[in-house]
């Protein structure tokens, strides 16, 4: 072992050299209509200066890919479900990670997260942005491919032991980025799993769960069979997300506002902590920037994804948490006896829509996966079928994340935004995932808004699955 790590260290110190982001000189980025400076702080903090905001998320784009450029081709890979295509038909590596997948092997990953359609529902944002936001997202991902280019022989040493190279980015990715934090702060499916199991468990003891939650007293239930494919499901989803303990009520994050009366500084006082999940890299990388004398920000920004998402600007300052509203649904599909692609909707037999994925693993062939979809959303029962074979029944997630939306100018506002009204009105976009936000501004005022779209039912809510026949337990907005 000694010798061998005398070989290695040597190896391990030029790959780290070549791969070390670049902090001093200049960079030549074709694009750029003028210079931008960066400059770093005794903190490694770097500071944007552009004459303009193309420029701008173009530098910002180069900076995440020149220091956070693994991180974000694999929570890229991750979300989109391509994990297979790096690391083959096999379990997930052994270490920390291994733990939290234990049995699960990359294929079954890959499928899970295309069940849940975040590369899908970032697609149709993107066609649903002006297209003053979509250049914004152009620019970002135009720095970050710049960077790639220029980089291929000295990519970080992640990317060379796996040898394989990244795909430019694009805009798309950019939202399947904020998208992934919609489906990580969601706790609608995981809740509705965790209950739905838990009564299969205490089948014959319902007053047990009474002490829990409340039990709606007619229309949801769990069918039989339905309990083991949401304890299957759920097994799965809390191995990667460590989400069991939050169908219980959650774990929190905090963020707190002082007025200026109760200041000894005489200012409005807003500090966020919001409790995400300790990684290395962090999930926040601080950073200034300013375009002219228009734009000019504070932060943490996310790598993969341009501005900034808590910070400040010359104006106001802002921080958010994760609300954990109740934005998604769990409804039973009744199929035809003689058809499982038909489904009942009312009185009606509807086709299922289909899209094939086909899942490319490396060193092995590819495997295509049919996934369906009801008028609620995808069959995600399909992920785990009983053993007896097909059923009558399946489970379909409606979600607000799966609707196409514009988190992306929400976020561009809340970053420009001096006022109260104006942060306001740029919260009114934002759909998933819910968020707490805080705010202060330099005037001294102080506020909280819940950010998101949460579904109006006509009924009342429930932790199990609804009929999904049934018209009376529709969403109504």
């Amino acid at each position: 072992m000694p010798l061998l790590s005398s070989l290695l260290r040597p190896l391990l110190r030029y790959w780290g050299r070549n791969a070390a982001p670049k902090s001093q000189g200049t960079i030549t980025i074709p694009g750029l209509s003028a210079r931008v400076r960066v400059s770093w702080d005794p903190y490694s903090i770097p500071h944007l200066y552009a004459a303009n905001e193309h420029d701008l998320f173009i530098a910002q784009g180069y900076l995440h890919a020149q220091e956070r450029l693994w991180q974000m081709d694999l929570t890229r890979r991750f979300l989109t479900g391509r994990l297979a295509e790096i690391l083959g038909h096999r379990p997930v590596p052994a270490g920390e990670l291994s733990i939290r997948f234990r049995d699960r092997s990359s294929v079954e990953m890959d499928y899970f997260m295309r069940l849940m359609g975040v590369s899908r529902s970032a697609r149709a944002s993107v066609r649903v942005l002006s297209q003053a936001f979509v250049e914004r997202l152009l620019a970002y991902s135009e720095g970050v491919n710049r960077y790639l280019e220029t980089h291929l022989n000295s990519l970080p040493l992640e990317f060379r032991l796996l040898r394989y190279q990244p795909e430019p980015w694009s805009p798309e990715d950019c939202l399947t980025i904020g998208k992934g934090f919609a489906l990580l702060l969601s706790s609608a499916l995981f809740t509705r799993l965790t209950w739905s199991a838990l009564v299969g468990k205490l089948k014959g003891q319902e007053v047990k769960l009474a002490y829990l939650a409340p039990l709606p007293s007619a229309g949801p239930c769990v069918a039989e069979g339905f309990a083991e494919q949401a304890s299957k499901i759920m097994r799965f989803v809390s191995g990667i997300f460590q989400k069991g303990d939050w169908a219980l009520g959650g774990q929190g994050s905090n963020n707190w506002v002082l007025a200026l009366g109760r200041s000894s500084t005489g200012k409005p006082i807003l500090c966020n902590d919001p409790h995400l999940r300790m990684t290395l890299p962090p999930v926040w990388y601080l950073i200034h920037l300013k375009a002219g004398d228009a734009f000019e920000v504070w932060g943490g920004s996310i790598p993969g994804c341009p501005c900034v998402h808590v910070g400040h600007n010359r104006w106001i300052a802002w921080g958010c948490t994760a609300a954990l509203c109740d934005d998604g649904e769990l409804y039973r599909e009744r199929h035809h006896p003689a058809n499982a692609d038909l489904y009942l909707a009312g009185d009606r037999w509807k086709t299922v829509a289909s899209e094939e994925e086909v899942i490319a693993i490396r060193g092995g062939s590819p495997v295509t996966k049919k996934i369906r979809f009801t008028r609620h959303g995808p069959l995600i029962s399909d992920f785990a079928p009983l053993n007896e074979g097909a059923s009558d029944e399946g489970l379909a997630l409606k979600w607000t994340a799966h609707e196409p939306s514009e988190e992306m100018r929400c976020l561009y506002g809340v970053n420009c935004a001096r006022n109260w009204e104006e942060f306001l009105e740029s919260l009114s976009y934002q759909s998933a995932p819910s968020l707490n936000y805080l705010y202060a501004d330099t005037a001294g005022n102080i506020g909280y808004s819940l950010a998101g779209k949460i579904p109006l039912r006509a009924a009342p809510p429930s932790f199990l699955p609804l009929p999904g026949w049934d018209d009376a337990f529709e969403w109504k907005g």
